[in-house]
């Protein structure tokens, strides 16, 4: 694509006023040197020496004498006649671009697309009213910030094989040419654009300050925008973009049958990767200032690192595994309190993509980042490869100013029906290792299908909880134990303090009851429910009980050893589409990797999906099954900020002391996602374990279990599950230089009992 020519289209002309001469030279010369610009097409009066052009550069420029101003429909009719095809900016005598046009290689101007850009004023005498510094007269100046203008588009830019524009007759520079124009070219039929905030046109002009009716001041600017506000039939204002059609972008027709019209809209096939400030690291930060968090484009400041800081980097950590083929990168834009400006020009990618357990990985490519003075732009990356991980680090290597800049990054967006290949505990099991899941067979294909029939919105709607009580809006939160009582006792004071309306606490037939601990409280929200006669413990079970108890449409769980602080609820409004989950991947110590399981969603997502999978008895991988099957739904996971809960420290044995098994944690979840890939996904054809309820008290219920041989997995496929769980974790943990191990490793019937007694020491 980058064997597109780019030519420019201008005019030059004498002109009486010295300095105003020296403006147009100055734009035609940084024009000429330009490396991305091909050729120059310039109109002139007369034929011209240029002799303040190198003789390397003029060679670039091809005058077109003419005895007249240039207008629109001349440029057009020269680009039909001669440059068909080509990509061509028509820009204004006062106009010099720089490397920011590179970006027009990607634009996908096949889909009638058109950009008319705002032009970056490099004279600070025309914004904000700073006073004209004479000693700087032809210096490019960004010292104050760059304002958004709708009154200019001094650059037209596209390619395609004629452009054709009825009553174009309309000279350039001429007045309110610029808005008169885009309106005929959008009544055209093209899709007019002004991605200014990726391309920067500059505008030379120190030695003049327009005050006419479309002129440079704080009145006119008024004016101008109350048009823009109350639009007008012949003018059309552009918003200021941030984005372009490209190769990632597909235009969508609208056809609206009452005026029989039809309008074109553009969708994109990547999507921005958001996250929150807990998932973002760094190797340091300047001050509080500049946090690392602030790295995001939203924030009101930036990142920096220390200046000692000898291997900076910013890290972002993210809840799924995604294919990364675009990145912007901006720097750090001046302010009226803070004029220090700059930027990263230079910067290196490493990433973790799960094939090489957690070890990063990184290549010698320099990419660029933002050139020139103007932080306030963005510089777009194309990747050539997109790049699949789970955690990312851009690495700066060169800077201007300061060593300062806000990232985003996006991603390929995915069908639901290849949810899983995004989700790393199945993707490290089909991706790197040898066994009979057959995740991505058409039967599976077939199976997901099925799934999102049976979950779907509008088969589906729950008025009132399993006791007969209507819901309603608020929200519930709800823990549940077994002999871990003294978490409640710690922990439930952060509980209450929230903006919840019902706390429910499932007691699985704990040695010691506690219903007196909780009814001295006095606090109506909470509903205290024992489930008696268990003598294992099912957090599966436990948590479809509170689910189907639930009296609010948003429901909250955690485990008992988490505590939240204060708005946690405010910090994390819940919005239609989405829920809200722990992850441990994005945890930035061992610790909050125990916040995995908690999750806040609507109850009427949690109950269409048949709640968590009943199947799963033990620990582990019950968490990841119901959230992978929310984001089947087409639901969006979104990060908790990990700054707003905690996770109280405890060893792994107190989360199996109440299980029916001896076999390490890890090794369980392993078991238990093996077993749930090679059977249907858990729906609401799945039968939940059932209770006979007794009120014993309005905040005390009792809720005993009828037992019934319902959701147990075949034993063939869970001793079958647990041997490749086994061999999974010892391709990981195993001793690679180790003769014995090796041996293991390529036995297709290892010894079992060998590999477990080496994972537990290990573990």
């Amino acid at each position: 694509m980058k064997s597109d020519r780019i030519i420019l289209v201008t005019q030059y002309y004498v002109n009486v006023d010295t300095n105003r001469q020296k403006e147009v030279n100055v734009c035609l010369l940084k024009n000429a040197e330009n490396i991305y610009i091909n050729e120059i097409h310039l109109f002139v009066e007369t034929p011209q020496k240029l002799e303040f052009i190198p003789d390397k550069v003029k060679t670039k420029i091809k005058q077109i004498p003419t005895q007249k101003k240039l207008s629109f429909e001349t440029a057009f009719k020269y680009y039909n006649q001669n440059l068909s095809y080509t990509i061509c900016i028509l820009a204004n005598s006062d106009i010099y671009l720089d490397s920011t046009i590179e970006i027009l290689y990607d634009v996908n101007f096949d889909l009638d697309v058109i950009l008319a850009l705002n032009r970056y004023e490099t004279n600070t005498k025309l914004l904000n009213g700073s006073t004209y510094n004479e000693s700087q007269e032809f210096n490019i100046s960004f010292i104050k910030p760059y304002r958004p203008s709708i009154w200019n588009q001094d650059a037209w830019i596209w390619k395609r094989e004629k452009i054709i524009v009825p009553n174009s007759a309309i000279e350039l520079g001429s007045e309110g040419c610029d808005n008169r124009m885009a309106c005929l070219l959008k009544d055209s039929g093209l899709n007019v654009l002004n991605p200014s905030y990726l391309i920067s046109i500059n505008h030379v002009d120190v030695s003049n300050i327009r005050t006419s009716e479309f002129g440079i001041t704080s009145c006119n600017n008024e004016k101008r925008a109350n048009l823009f506000k109350t639009g007008g039939k012949n003018a059309l204002f552009l918003e200021n973009l941030a984005d372009i059609p490209d190769k990632y972008t597909k235009a969508i027709l609208n056809e609206c049958s009452d005026y029989k019209v039809q309008t074109t809209h553009f969708e994109k096939i990547i999507s921005e990767i958001k996250v929150n400030q807990s998932q973002i690291v760094a190797s340091s930060h300047l001050n509080d200032r500049f946090l690392p968090h602030f790295s995001q484009f939203h924030s009101p400041s930036e990142w920096i690192p220390k200046p000692d800081d000898k291997t900076p980097y910013i890290q972002y950590n993210f809840e799924n595994l995604y294919e990364i083929p675009v990145i912007d990168i901006k720097g750090k834009a001046v302010s009226n309190a803070d004029l220090l400006v700059g930027h990263v020009t230079k910067f290196k990618i490493s990433y973790v993509d799960m094939k090489c357990n957690h070890v990063w990985i990184s290549d010698d490519t320099i990419y660029e980042g933002v050139i020139g003075e103007n932080g306030n732009l963005i510089k777009r990356i194309y990747l050539d490869s997109a790049i699949l991980c789970i955690k990312i680090r851009i690495h700066p290597v060169d800077f201007y100013m300061v060593s300062s800049f806000k990232v985003k990054f996006y991603h390929l967006n995915y069908d639901l029906v290849d949810i899983f290949d995004y989700c790393v505990e199945n993707y490290k099991l089909n991706k790197y290792t040898n066994n009979d899941a057959n995740y991505f067979d058409y039967k599976e294909m077939q199976k997901i299908n099925i799934y999102q029939n049976l979950s779907k919105n509008h088969s589906f709607n729950v008025k009132k909880n399993i006791l007969g009580e209507p819901i309603l809006d608020g929200i519930c939160l709800y823990i549940y134990v077994m002999n871990r009582n003294q978490n409640i006792k710690d922990n439930i004071g952060t509980w209450l303090k929230q903006s919840i309306d019902q706390l429910i606490i499932i007691d699985w037939s704990s040695t010691e009851e506690f219903y007196e601990f909780t009814n001295t409280l006095k606090d109506d929200r909470i509903l205290y429910v024992r489930v008696p006669n268990e003598t294992n413990f099912y957090r599966t079970y436990a948590q479809n009980l509170a689910g189907d108890l639930c009296k609010y449409n948003k429901i909250c769980k955690l485990d008992s050893d988490i505590v939240l602080s204060d708005k946690f609820f405010e910090n994390h409004p819940l919005t239609k589409g989405m829920f809200y989950v722990g992850e441990w991947l994005c945890a930035r110590d061992e610790n909050e990797k125990h916040t995995h399981g908690c999750t806040y969603l609507f109850t009427h997502d949690y109950l269409r999906i048949n709640g968590y999978n009943e199947y799963i008895k033990s620990y582990g991988w019950d968490d990841s099954d119901f959230t992978n099957r929310l984001m089947l739904c087409g639901l969006r996971k979104v990060i908790f900020d990990l700054n707003m809960l905690y996770h109280v420290p405890h060893d792994d044995k107190s989360r199996i002391s109440n299980l029916n098994t001896k076999k390490h944690p890890f090794l369980l979840g392993s078991t238990n996602r093996i077993c749930g890939q090679n059977m249907n996904l858990w729906s609401r054809q799945n039968k939940k374990n059932r209770y006979i309820f007794k009120r014993e008290k309005n905040n005390y219920l009792v809720a005993e279990r009828i037992k019934e041989d319902i959701n147990i997995f075949d034993k063939c496929l869970y001793d079958k599950s647990y041997k490749i769980a086994l061999k999974e974790v010892f391709l990981w943990l195993s001793d690679k230089n180790n003769e014995t191990h090796k041996k293991m490793l390529n036995n297709p019937n290892p010894d079992y009992d060998f590999i477990e007694s080496y994972l537990f020491s290990k573990l």
